[in-house]
């Protein structure tokens, strides 16, 4: 054998070569299956991410307003976008595939969401399931020799609620004045002559008032279990509450020292409150007007003198909305102004202007409502009696003549937030006039307007009118999540 033989047999410069060929298909199926399960997981993760997001966006408009549905369904499709950049065709926007609404969810989280669950009404949608449109995706490394490649079709979904609640807020809870009359509350909003109508809220108690019906109102918990924690609240500007749509808990029983501390809002300070006319913390509201003359802190009732009016039908017992508790929404402004601001035949709230004929009574385009010329007097320098208002002849100074404590509240406390229960539903289902009930859920949160001071400790009843729902962004006190629950 020649040398050149030996050398070729002794030579091994070439032996990871033949390894290599060999390890090569499994080295590339290790790469391939490695990119494929990273093209998978992103986009598994591009499609949650935007489901997460759109759920969010959409829970946000779940505030049991009319429309809430539809708002919802419009922000969860147009108001952000989300890309994924691994499925078939390359980077695209991901779509909304599906939306169910819930009305409540199962406590565990891993229970079906059957249509049990599910509502189409605007006020009950509290929660939300959103799933994307599903994707395509080919892996890379093939699955066999006759099949090819494996395509995966992936979507994820998402489940959000709303979480609306109010901080601050007087610790009391009105029935649904028009729950059952096929009138929704939130058409109070949009209307003037609802607005504008009366309401007369009667604390449940003994006789007619023993159940909670449309028009009564009852008192929540708040941080702790007496009565002068109730009081308390009741009377603070600022008191340390707040309270979820979710549910609220009611405190059953009445309170009389409540009335109390409620008054303070008109400069009145009796009982447990007679000596805190110096505490900004029971500090009145800006325009106390009521009806009455004398001495600060000695006022009595003053034939010459007049409060806000209240409902012709109210005044003649007439009523017929909520069992009597609802007005017409027809009051006697023409008297009104010719007591207190010197019979103008004009004023302008706002961009309108109002006409009144004092001979027929009458006031065009439309009668305001009370918190409408409330509102005007304070902002316009009106208070009637107030100094350098020559126009007011009334012998009522309506600016707080007992209140020594400096500044007032920086809200204003004739406008009480509460919170607004379908009372007639709760009861049927969880029985609210007995001793107790479960946190019970609330249909809104409310402003009213309160036209008078509570008469008495045995005649406890709240006039008012409903100025509007409580919406968070506009209110200072309003608070509005959306959360992920599953």
């Amino acid at each position: 054998m020649s040398q050149r033989s030996h050398a070729f047999l002794r030579n091994r410069s070439g032996g990871l070569t033949a390894w290599f060929a060999l390890l090569l298909p499994a080295l590339a199926g290790v790469a391939a299956l490695a990119m494929d399960i990273g093209r998978i997981y992103t986009l598994e993760n591009d499609l949650q991410t935007a489901a997460d997001s759109y759920a969010r966006a959409a829970a946000f408009e779940l505030d049991g307003r009319p429309g809430a549905i539809a708002r919802a369904t419009q922000a969860a499709n147009t108001l952000i976008a989300n890309d994924h950049r691994f499925g078939h065709g390359g980077s695209s926007s991901i779509g909304v595939g599906s939306l169910r609404f819930f009305s409540n969810l199962p406590s565990s989280d891993t229970a079906e969401l059957g249509s049990s669950y599910e509502t189409n009404n605007d006020v009950n949608a509290r929660y939300l399931e959103l799933t994307v449109s599903p994707e395509s995706v080919s892996t890379i490394l093939p699955v066999d020799m006759i099949s090819g490649v494996l395509t995966l079709q992936l979507d994820a979904k998402a489940v959000a609620g709303s979480e609306q609640g109010v901080c601050s807020m007087t610790p009391l809870f009105i029935c649904n004045p028009f729950e059952g009359s096929g009138t929704s509350i939130f058409d109070v909003a949009d209307d003037r002559s609802f607005q504008r109508r009366q309401l007369l809220l009667f604390e449940k108690g003994g006789g007619k008032h023993s159940q909670y019906f449309p028009g009564n109102y009852g008192y929540l918990q708040t941080g702790g279990p007496g009565a002068n924690e109730l009081k308390e609240a009741m009377a603070s500007s600022s008191p340390n509450t707040c309270y979820s749509r979710a549910g609220v808990e009611l405190r059953t029983g009445a309170v009389a020292s409540v009335v109390d501390g409620f008054n303070t809002r008109f400069d009145i300070y009796s009982g447990s409150y007679k000596n805190d006319r110096n505490d900004p913390n029971y500090a009145p509201a800006e325009n106390v007007i009521r009806g009455v003359s004398g001495a600060a802190c000695k006022e009595s009732d003053d034939a010459n003198a007049m409060g806000l009016p209240r409902d012709e039908c109210h005044l003649n017992d007439s009523c017929t909305m909520a069992g009597g508790r609802l007005g017409d929404g027809s009051w006697d402004l023409p008297t009104y102004l010719e007591v207190n601001h010197g019979a103008p035949t004009s004023i302008i709230i706002g961009s309108e202007t109002y006409s009144i004929n004092y001979s027929s009574r009458t006031v065009s385009p439309e009668l305001p409502t009370r918190y409408e010329i409330y509102r005007w007097e304070i902002d316009t320098g009106r208070i009637p009696g107030s100094s350098g208002y020559g126009a007011s002849t009334t012998p009522e100074n309506g600016v707080p003549q007992c209140y020594s404590g400096g500044s007032l509240a920086p809200v204003d406390r004739r406008v009480v937030r509460v919170a607004v229960l379908d009372c007639l539903a709760l009861d049927s289902q969880y029985g609210i006039n007995g001793s107790s009930a479960p946190p019970l859920p609330v249909t809104a949160f409310w402003k009213v307007f309160i036209t008078e001071p509570i008469e008495s400790k045995s005649n406890s009843q709240i006039w008012g009118e409903m100025v509007g729902p409580v919406v968070a962004g506009e209110d200072s006190l309003a608070v509005e999540t959306a959360r992920l629950m599953r």
